[in-house]
């Protein structure tokens, strides 16, 4: 049962992919949407037996490496944590598989589309049930392959072409840190299994934990979008929507928080690592928010959302809180999915419009995709009693209650990335469904609510979106909760739940929410009420300096080609041609090749065939070796100018050399 959660998709996958002409784009539907159920069904049936029920399963398949110092086995662990994963990424993918009937209706390529939408999903469930290091890797290399081919999905077009190799690349940095980890495991633990490491961790010296740890985090913060390295997420955006929805809530982002979570017991002893998570959390949440604070593309908005919220499980996991940043990871998957599908409804109804300024007035033309929005924008605030407000606050009042200083700046920044949020969520409900229509009649004429394969899915997100932290916040994050069981490890001296739960100012607990609700009411004024106001906020230099600064998103992407990209290939042009094609080459083996030819060419010229100068050559070549013959003796046997202090007479040595050189050696010895 638990290998079909995993094989199902990629049996959907194969079928979809390689049978795709026989199937049709229907066949290709049914047959991966029926794989996906069935993987859902499995994993919420895996859930109860594991999780509920407390029994987690190992399954060995057998050897894959064995040497005289490394054995790794073809391992599947599945404990809490791991079944956790695998009900969201099941059923978040099984949703947008349906969703994706709506969107994709009309592509000539369908097959392909589900094929690689099944591939991924069965590259991520590997990722999380992988029973060692390997596995892992294995399933983590896999989700970035899927993810380039479904960026990259409209292939014809230049724009998918470069974010499909930004992402690719960038995330190939990373996995290079990554794989050095594993073989500094190898060095240290002299194993890859999660048992073996997690149980000698704590009799290691803690400066190797910390380069493996440091190692992880530098791996897991390309696929998880951390600060300098997340330019290629908001790139992804020209992929179709449905992958976007899958990229954002469940697969690639959430596979670097993954690892940190599953590699608890080996951060628990590496404070320095859980530092520098925490700073770069924080900052990353507050760059995150402030930079999709003025974009204008509806689904980069929301990307720019997924790389704050993936900040806030930074801090939970730099704090020791890997049960909250589970907690906001699996909440956080079922609102972005609602925000990134109703964004497609949106793009759809408006004849693939995506700029904000371009739409407005569509609550009347799509109430539906309203709703669910309006949903999913609120949980994503972090509103009372939705879904993000469990886990989203809980994590900002566990950092004040640690009393240390990341926790001070990991509070300060995530409460001023919370009043952001709400900003920008609320401008883009104000500017796509409120106010007056600003696009073209024709694209207002053609609006239209999504079909019926489309409303599904929105409408379980949406009650995800509402009740879902409610129905699991108290086993996941409740005091005393043994729910996540020995899946992770929290050092004793790490637990701040009582102090975030009893001990904390009311005033701490709510200025999150008070910003919140600030930063919503600012964005509904500035932008219904009085429009004009905030046209003359930006209609001056500094103005318009800050709105290019944030638009630009802190003009990183410029600091990166023109200084680091732009000087990396003038760097490269010069050793490729004054090192790689000078120097070497002329050193190597062109050198030598040159060498030779020229050599022999001028030996070929001693053959031309005249007997004179044939004996010429011999003559010379007797004279040469006599005199090395004769050097030879005069350098063993050595004489003074006037032979007095000579081993041997000079007269002597003429005699060797005429009666032959051998026979006089022989006979002196």
């Amino acid at each position: 049962m638990y290998l079909l959660i995993l094989f199902l998709p990629l049996i959907g996958s194969f079928s979809a992919g390689f049978f795709g002409r026989k199937l049709g784009s229907s066949g290709a539907q049914v047959v991966t949407i029926f794989s996906l159920a069935g993987a859902s069904l499995l994993a919420l049936l895996a859930f109860y037996e594991v999780a509920i029920c407390a029994s987690p399963v190992l399954i060995n398949l057998g050897s894959w490496v064995n040497s005289d110092i490394l054995t790794i086995n073809w391992l599947f662990y599945f404990d809490q944590l791991t079944v956790s994963m695998l009900v969201v990424v099941s059923v978040v993918s099984f949703m947008i598989h349906i969703y994706s009937v709506y969107y994709m209706t009309g592509d000539p390529h369908q097959q392909r589309f589900f094929s690689y939408l099944s591939l991924f999903t069965f590259f991520m469930l590997l990722t999380v049930s992988g029973g060692n290091y390997l596995v892992l890797f294995l399933g983590w290399e896999g989700v970035g392959v899927s993810s380039y081919l479904l960026i990259n999905y409209f292939y014809t077009r230049m724009a998918a072409n470069k974010a499909a190799v930004l992402a690719f690349n960038q995330n190939r940095v990373s996995d290079m840190f990554f794989s050095i980890g594993l073989f500094a495991m190898i060095a240290v633990f002299g194993s890859l299994d999660f048992n073996i490491i997690f149980s000698l961790a704590p009799s290691i010296n803690p400066n190797l934990i910390t380069i493996i740890c440091v190692l992880l985090f530098i791996g897991a913060s390309a696929k998880s979008a951390v600060l300098f390295q997340h330019n290629w997420l908001p790139g992804s955006m020209e992929a179709p929507t449905p992958v976007s929805s899958l990229l954002h809530a469940a697969t690639l982002v959430t596979a670097g928080i993954y690892l940190l979570i599953r590699s608890s017991p080996l951060l628990e002893y590496s404070p320095a690592t859980l530092f520098i998570i925490t700073i770069m959390g924080a900052l990353t949440t507050f760059f995150a928010a402030s930079s999709g604070l003025l974009q204008n593309d509806i689904k980069r908005i929301i990307a720019f959302s997924t790389i704050s919220q993936l900040g806030y499980m930074f801090i939970a996991i730099g704090l020791s809180q890997y049960n909250a940043s589970l907690l906001h990871m699996l909440i956080h998957a079922f609102f972005k999915a609602l925000l990134f599908m109703g964004a497609g409804c949106v793009i759809h109804a408006m004849n693939n419009e995506q700029d904000v300024r371009k739409l407005g007035g569509l609550v009347g033309f799509l109430p539906f995709v309203y709703t669910v929005m309006l949903i999913g924008s609120l949980s994503l605030m972090a509103l009372p009693w939705l879904s993000g407000f469990y886990s989203k606050d809980l994590i900002l009042e566990l950092a004040y209650g640690t009393y240390t200083l990341k926790g001070y700046i990991a509070w300060v920044f995530g409460s001023l990335t919370a009043g952001i949020t709400a900003f920008y969520s609320f401008r883009l409900i104000t500017l796509t469904f409120l106010g007056i229509p600003a696009g073209p009649r024709k694209n207002y004429n053609n609006a239209h609510e999504p079909s019926l394969s489309a409303v599904i899915p929105l409408v379980f997100l949406a009650l995800c979106s509402i009740f879902l932290g409610y129905f699991t916040s108290d086993a996941y994050v409740g005091v005393g909760s043994d729910f996540l069981g020995n899946s992770i490890f929290v050092h004793p001296n790490n637990i701040a739940i009582i102090e975030a739960e009893f001990a904390l100012p009311l005033s701490i607990k709510l200025a999150p929410l008070a910003l919140t609700i600030l930063g919503a009411l600012s964005s509904f004024v500035l932008y219904l009420l009085f429009p004009k106001l905030l046209f003359k906020l930006t209609n001056n230099s500094l103005g318009k300096s800050i709105y290019t600064f944030l638009n630009g998103k802190y003009l990183l992407d410029i600091i990166y080609n023109s200084y680091i990209m732009r000087g990396g290939l003038s760097i490269g042009y010069v050793i490729s041609k004054y090192l790689d094609r000078g120097v070497f080459e002329y050193l190597g083996p062109n050198g030598l090749s040159m060498l030779n030819y020229k050599l022999s060419a001028k030996l070929n010229r001693l053959d031309d065939g005249i007997v004179t100068n044939y004996a010429s050559y011999m003559i010379i070549s007797i004279l040469l070796t006599n005199i090395l013959l004769f050097s030879y003796l005069l350098k063993t046997y050595g004489f003074s100018a006037d032979g007095s202090d000579s081993i041997l007479p000079l007269s002597e040595i003429w005699e060797l050399f005429g009666n032959g050189v051998s026979n006089g050696l022989n006979n002196k010895k």
